[in-house]
């Protein structure tokens, strides 16, 4: 049987919404609170954002012909179950929840707690939501740090995400002028920027024990058997070190990663199904 408190740790907090018009609901948790999308499926999107992962699945098309689309949004006040998400600043969501087809209390409604301030909305299917604004309380640094992303040098944009995605798991975040992205995957980060022409000096990537970039990881022999399935390409194999457990991935530009599983959870190097 499965160490429980590891299987938890494992899995990302998660919600499913049954929609009417998936697409147009998964657009506006992208567009207006910085959703991700992760997998695609028959009557299903899953999005991801900070560690949680939101699914939306299509309910039956004559229950959808019933719903059909209310305007203006109808809330869904019966609902026994409110989504929370926290934002950086209500103020400049505003404009963009309505531009996405969601509506937000007025400011007026807005209430505080000690260390936040908060107000409710509801999405284009009148599903209801909650925005929470957390505030810097005194003798808190300022200008916190969220996430530190390394940069990857790529000669074709493109090619960079289609592999980083169908190879690796990563959502695309945000992609910029053709020549700019940002992918993430369980809140790790990485930056791509298009830089035509040969990029890397591979004499000194294909060195063993060159990497660009340390992910640490929960599982690595569950990851390196998933991503061994999807077809990566492993510049070191799944191996054991005094440190953990661990091995190197290569991307279609060379920038070479290192995902490593600290010593302590003494599960040792052996290629379990993902997720075990």
């Amino acid at each position: 049987m499965a160490d429980e408190s590891v299987v938890m740790q494992e899995v990302p907090a998660s919600a499913v919404l049954f929609a009417s018009a998936v697409e147009r609901l998964a657009m506006f948790y992208v567009d207006a609170l910085g959703f991700c999308e992760g997998l695609r499926g028959s009557g299903y999107v899953v999005l991801r954002r900070e560690g949680f992962e939101l699914t939306l699945h299509a309910v039956p098309a004559a229950m959808a012909d019933a719903i059909g689309e209310a305007a203006p949004v109808a809330r869904r006040s019966a609902a026994a179950i409110k989504l929370a998400f926290a934002v950086t600043d209500l103020a400049s969501l505003r404009t963009c929840v309505a531009n996405s087809g969601g509506v937000l209390e007025p400011p007026e409604r807005e209430w505080s707690m000690p260390g936040m301030r908060a107000v409710d909305g509801v999405d284009p299917e009148g599903n209801v939501f909650q925005l929470r604004q957390y505030v810097r309380e005194s003798g808190e640094r300022s200008g916190g740090i969220g996430y530190a992303a390394p940069v990857f040098a790529v000669a074709d944009l493109a090619r960079a995400l289609v592999y980083y995605r169908e190879c690796l798991g990563f959502a695309v975040e945000f992609s910029h002028a053709d020549f700019y992205a940002s992918i993430e995957r369980d809140g790790c980060r990485i930056h791509l920027k298009c830089v035509p022409g040969e990029v890397r000096n591979l004499s000194v990537s294909q060195q063993e024990d060159h990497i660009d970039a340390c992910l640490g990881v929960r599982n690595a022999a569950a990851l390196a058997a998933e991503f061994a399935q999807s077809g990566a390409e492993f510049a070191v194999p799944l191996r054991q070190m005094p440190y953990g457990c661990e091995f190197y991935v290569r991307d279609p530009d060379r920038n070479v990663m290192a995902f490593v599983e600290g010593a302590k959870t003494g599960r040792g190097c052996k290629f379990v199904p993902d997720g075990g």
